[in-house]
């Protein structure tokens, strides 16, 4: 707040310096300098009167005081107008820094059907893309939003004075009615650049999304060839980005030479009735300073009008993520039982994706320890059914029960404590492999980290690393291999220690070494804990207390032998 106020007290000196300062130096500096008697007569007395008291009343003294005059109101504007911008700058960025925290933040609270509803280029769009925009916006129109307004008023206020003192000048002033009309093609070219700046940051998005599923997808493009045909996918999206940009340079810099017309116009008008009431050169000097200095503000302004309506452009997109309603609310009393067990229960659960119902009232309950195998065809329910225990959905009618309580009278972080997933493919972030474990637990000690890397059978390839456990992961672990990266979400899940385990397909993507590994881990990593595994492996059926299959939303319950 103090900055703001600073640099609004630096906006006011730069807008007054300019505005009043610059017009009145061809009536108080310039007569004095030039003795011109008729002007001398015309020079505010309170000016005579400060220059007198600083400098003495000798001749050249005040010559050199008025000429010393000059470079000090061009001082006062120059360090106003600096001051002015960063400060208010400083201040627009830090409002765009904690306003892009909130952006991420509300991102990351937002459930998973936000983002499977999206494309994630486009979600990255909206996070870099437009509050970059956003904040470009701020850099460019900090200053000036607040200086403009101001020179605008000084120079109007100080025509209108002088104006009411000088008949020519009176008249010179009906030239001043060019600015307001204006207003109408600025506001016409302000609309024009929202809906450019919408589409062109649409576009954006567009692209960042293609990009991001050839990067996220580099072995599946040259697989199947096909990079001439995202090569002319981008190419058409690159095209019709340039098109929007051309249409917006055309609209933003149509302004300023509209602008220089009417203001032509407007002084040329001026004059002539100034010449006919028989203006002075002084007056004329006057008048002409300050109607230049009144239309440079409105060409300002008029441009900073455009960037600012290209902004709420952008600003639009990110209230997408902003807006997006919480489907799964905290609640407003959570409830903390006492222990952890880990036993879970499904009454008459019904969820849908939209119109298609992935589970038609399902009952089940596992038991505190058990290890259960859920099978069956794609798509018939079984992921949707584990996630609905960490409630990364809400079900759509029914409960399910995490001991004794409805997982939505839960906090989500408590809930999550309780349940530590390793899922088919497993994501390390970037960071060390240390970190990656320590994300299971981020208060355990270094022994803890080191010992659940021994149960999960990963600290064998880690110490091999040149440096061991401050190896760093590249992008989604991509510099380890499959069974690696299972091995040091499994590593995650022993140092997590929840109470309930979800594995899906753990070892469906591994070579035969590589499961033997894995699956050794999962069994040491099971025991104890209430498992549910997603699988269609008979081996990891015939390990399971009960096998619960799905089929086209319904559960039935049949022997784990087959």
């Amino acid at each position: 707040m103090g900055k703001f106020v600073l640099g609004l007290i630096a906006a006011v000196v730069f807008g007054i310096a300019t505005g009043a300062g610059l017009p009145l130096l061809s009536r108080t500096a310039l007569p004095v300098i030039f003795q011109d008697e008729q002007g001398l007569k015309e020079v505010p007395p309170l000016f005579l009167a400060v220059i007198e008291w600083l400098f003495g009343g000798d001749q050249q003294r005040l010559v050199l005081a008025s000429c010393l005059f000059i470079p000090f109101v061009f001082l006062l504007r120059g360090v106003g107008g600096y001051l002015s911008a960063y400060w208010m700058t400083e201040v627009g960025t830090r409002a765009i820094e904690s306003f892009r925290k909130e952006i991420f933040d509300r991102l990351l609270s937002h459930p998973m059907s936000f983002f499977g509803k999206r494309a994630s280029g486009d979600i990255l769009s909206r996070v870099i893309a437009d509050t970059g925009s956003l904040q470009s916006t701020v850099t460019q129109t900090g200053g000036d939003i607040i200086k403009q307004p101001i020179v605008l008023i000084s120079t109007l206020a100080t025509l209108v004075v002088v104006a009411i003192q000088k008949e020519g000048v009176f008249f010179a002033l009906v030239g001043g009615i060019t600015i307001p009309i204006l207003v109408f093609p600025i506001r016409a070219l302000g609309k024009k650049l929202k809906k450019r700046g919408a589409d062109l940051q649409a576009k954006v998005g567009e692209m960042t999304g293609m990009a991001s599923e050839v990067i996220q997808n580099p072995l599946e493009v040259r697989a199947y060839n096909l990079e001439e045909r995202f090569s002319g996918i981008f190419g058409n999206l690159a095209r019709d980005w340039r098109r929007f940009q051309l249409k917006l340079v055309r609209y933003t810099k149509f302004l300023s030479p509209l602008v220089e017309v009417v203001a032509a116009i407007g002084f040329a008008f001026s004059l002539y009735l100034g010449a006919k009431k028989d203006m002075s050169f002084e007056d004329f000097m006057l008048v002409a300073t300050a109607l230049f200095l009144a239309y440079d503000p409105v060409k300002r302004l008029g441009n900073l009008y455009g960037i600012l309506e290209q902004a709420k452009a952008s600003m639009a997109r990110v209230k997408v993520i902003l807006d997006a309603e919480d489907s799964l609310p905290e609640p407003e009393n959570p409830k903390l039982p006492p222990a952890a067990k880990g036993e879970v229960e499904f009454r008459d659960v019904r969820f849908s994706y939209g119109d298609e119902e992935v589970l038609t009232g399902v009952n089940a309950r596992i038991e505190s320890g058990q290890t259960v195998a859920l099978v069956g065809e794609s798509g018939g329910g079984k992921t949707t059914f584990a996630n609905m225990i960490p409630r990364f959905y809400e079900v759509s009618s029914g409960s399910v029960i995490i001991d004794g309580v409805d997982v939505r009278d839960y906090s989500k972080r408590e809930l999550r404590n309780r349940i530590a997933l390793v899922p088919q493919m497993p994501v390390l972030f970037r960071g060390t492999i240390y970190e990656n474990i320590l994300m299971g637990r981020p208060d355990a000690s270094e022994e803890e980290v080191h010992e659940a890397a021994r149960k999960a059978f990963a600290s064998e390839f880690i110490e091999k690393q040149e440096q061991g456990y401050q190896t760093m992961v590249s992008e989604r672990g991509g510099s380890l291999s499959g069974g690696q990266r299972q091995r040091i979400a499994i590593a995650r899940a022993f140092l997590k220690d929840a109470p309930i385990l979800i594995m899906d397909e753990a070892t469906s993507a591994l070579d035969a070494e590589s499961e033997a590994r894995v699956q050794e881990a999962v069994s040491h990593l099971a025991k104890g804990r209430t498992t549910i595994f997603i699988t269609h492996r008979p081996s990891t059926m015939e390990q399971a207390d009960r096998v619960l299959e799905f089929n086209k939303g319904l559960v039935t319950e049949r022997s784990s032998n087959g």
